[in-house]
């Protein structure tokens, strides 16, 4: 009986302590939670000097938690943002740390006449960021990515912080690598707490970022080195092949076909690629190419694009009876 008893005692103990452990690690998502909510407040309304203060508290707190290290990162992009009013054929003054924003969409103010109600001029409102405070962000992120590595979210934000301090070679490698790490994962990344569904979304949101960073006329050896990377993780992907022959287009039509030929073995009713195989071959005067292709993209298409694509086929075909 005694023992019964201790028994009995011994696994109330064991409920209370795993019942303490439950009632713990739920506060602790909590709390997490609430420093969360609270950070997002104060940056809403740019509160920075308290901001700062209560990312030292939540980092103190929870000195392992990959989201303190990533708004860090975003407190640095953001506190010394700001709006500068760039006249009409004018330059803005910025210091040599300052750069402007690159890809937002700048506001234009017309300046009118108040007599005549004409236009006299304009401004554009222009977003300045401070290049010190984004080499900060870096180092943040960073350590967020080692605490949270399958976080894609947080290696997209690297690749804008590296392009916005001009490491155009950090940039490229790091995509080569985030590539190679995708497949080491499986893809099981999660964007912010969200699972991502395979690979396709993965890659849809590097492509995403890809040309708006690199464009084809400057960056041409960088897009086919990364290009290139996506065919060798990805071989059955449309992407890395659809990337070639958009920058070969221009340079190299013979092996822009090439490779969008080879992105329509993979998926052949992509419409992107089907235009395009049928545009360069119409640019090169293979005109019955070019409608083979043309149809086959008149199939796909929706009601509003169709009346276009039978005009273009029609005028091709004049041609040719010319």
């Amino acid at each position: 009986m005694k023992d019964k008893k201790c028994l009995i005692l011994s696994l109330t103990i064991i409920i209370l302590i795993m019942s303490c452990i439950t009632t713990k690690n739920k506060n602790t998502d909590i709390s997490k939670e609430s420093y969360k909510k609270e950070y997002y407040d104060l940056l809403g309304r740019k509160k920075y000097d308290d901001l700062a203060k209560h990312l030292i508290i939540w980092k103190n707190q929870y000195p392992k938690d990959a989201d303190v290290y990533l708004a860090y990162s975003n407190y640095y992009l953001n506190r010394k943002m700001h709006i500068v009013y760039v006249g009409e054929g004018t330059s803005p003054i910025l210091s040599k740390d300052e750069i402007i924003f690159p890809h937002l969409q700048n506001k234009q103010l017309m300046v009118k006449d108040p007599k005549t109600n004409e236009r006299v001029g304009s401004f554009t409102v222009k977003t300045v960021i401070n290049l010190k405070d984004i080499k900060e962000a870096i180092k943040y992120v960073k350590t967020a990515i080692k605490l949270a590595p399958n976080r894609l979210d947080m290696h997209l934000v690297l690749i804008n912080f590296l392009y916005l301090n001009s490491e155009h070679e950090n940039l490229v490698e790091t995509i080569k690598a985030l590539l190679v790490f995708s497949k080491q994962i499986n893809n099981r990344w999660l964007l912010e707490t969200n699972p991502i569904e395979g690979p396709e979304e993965f890659l849809d949101e590097l492509q995403r970022l890809l040309f708006i960073y690199l464009k084809i006329e400057k960056n041409k050896d960088s897009l086919i080195e990364i290009s290139n990377e996506f065919i060798k993780n990805y071989p059955n992907s449309v992407l890395g092949y659809s990337n070639l022959g958009a920058i070969y287009s221009k340079s190299d039509i013979e092996l822009s076909i090439k490779y969008y030929m080879m992105a329509q073995k993979i998926k052949p009713e992509d419409s992107i690629v089907l235009y395009n195989l049928a545009h360069l071959s119409e640019t090169q005067g293979k005109y019955l190419q070019a409608i083979k292709y043309y149809k086959k993209l008149k199939d796909i298409c929706n009601e509003k694009e169709r009346p276009n694509i039978e005009e273009k086929i029609n005028l091709l075909n004049k041609k040719i009876n010319h």
